[in-house]
């Protein structure tokens, strides 16, 4: 079985290297390449000799234009085929790259980039389970302006007489980040009324499957994201809550541009209460177009083409 090395930054809390570990995690059902996880600190002594020292047949690198390390000069220098996931609103143009993937659903698909269903994980031990007792309303994500969790809490204040909302809010490590992040939860607790219990975190789950049952407690998840048309951007985190089998109310978001034809789910045109007491049953074309033998497939087209 030929190998197959993914290469991903060192930094566990970098959401594009957690969208490649979500990836990785699919491609490992593959029973036709062995798909092996690395993680390299960036610099560029001596980084096209750790590529050749890996011992695959192929490497895939998870690009975005924060890894300045990687340059055609190193790439030059590397003896098997590469590849880049990207589409992290820019896609890169390296001569040596046989092939990009772009994580942006929306983008073109040419003969030299494919977009790429989204990562949706199938966890045996979390499914799907009807609303039962006190209701909880969650969301997670970077503790960003963004992603609008505020107008979670105001959503739940309006439409439940009594729910929980469980919030999970990790943040970058950027002062800045530290310091909106505490800014966001503070205004999230004040918009909460007597008839919410707010709870927020901000541990970080550190696997996509510890991200997933977090929101698998959950009876609906909502996600808020504000509108930013200038980026071409597809959320991870829905992703994760597919993945959690529970209910989802979005709002209109650019990020959720690929839902767009799933009825039922958009929260400015029905309550929340009506979102959760569907179910998932409406949500089945979602996971079959994003199945793990779309995803696969459309990595291993490519290497088949590229590696002997």
């Amino acid at each position: 079985m030929k190998k197959i090395a993914v290469i991903i930054d060192n930094d566990p809390k970098n959401s594009i290297s957690g969208y490649a570990t979500t990836v990785y995690e699919v491609l490992c059902t593959s029973t036709k390449y062995q798909y092996d996880l690395v993680r390299l600190s960036p610099g560029r002594l001596h980084m096209a000799d750790q590529l050749n020292d890996l011992g695959v047949d192929g490497i895939i690198h998870n690009w975005w234009p924060g890894d300045s390390w990687l340059r055609d000069y190193i790439l030059d220098y590397v003896k098997v085929p590469q590849f880049v996931i990207a589409g992290h609103n820019h896609i890169p143009s390296f001569t040596s790259i046989k092939h990009v993937w772009s994580a942006y659903i929306d983008q073109e698909p040419t003969d030299y980039i494919t977009p790429l269903p989204r990562p949706i994980v199938y966890y045996p031990d979390l499914l799907y389970t009807p609303p039962s007792g006190r209701i909880k309303i969650g969301s997670f994500g970077l503790g960003f302006r963004n992603k609008n969790f505020p107008k979670i809490v105001e959503l739940v204040n309006e439409q439940f007489s009594d729910a929980v909302v469980d919030l999970n809010l990790h943040m970058s490590y950027t002062k800045h980040s530290y310091a909106e992040t505490n800014k966001i939860a503070h205004e999230c607790r004040a918009l909460a009324m007597p008839n919410v219990m707010l709870n927020i975190s901000f541990h970080y789950l550190k696997t996509s499957y510890d991200i997933a049952k977090f929101l698998n407690g959950n009876d609906l998840n909502v996600f808020a994201y504000e509108t930013e048309p200038h980026l071409k951007v597809t959320s991870s985190s829905l992703d994760h809550a597919l993945s959690a089998r529970k209910p989802i109310a979005l709002s209109r978001s650019n990020y959720f541009s690929h839902m767009k034809d799933v009825p039922g789910i958009w929260f400015d045109e029905r309550g929340l209460k009506d979102i959760m007491n569907d179910g998932i049953a409406h949500l089945e074309p979602v996971y079959q177009k994003h199945s793990a033998q779309a995803l696969i497939q459309a990595f291993e087209t490519q290497l088949d083409k590229h590696i002997s």
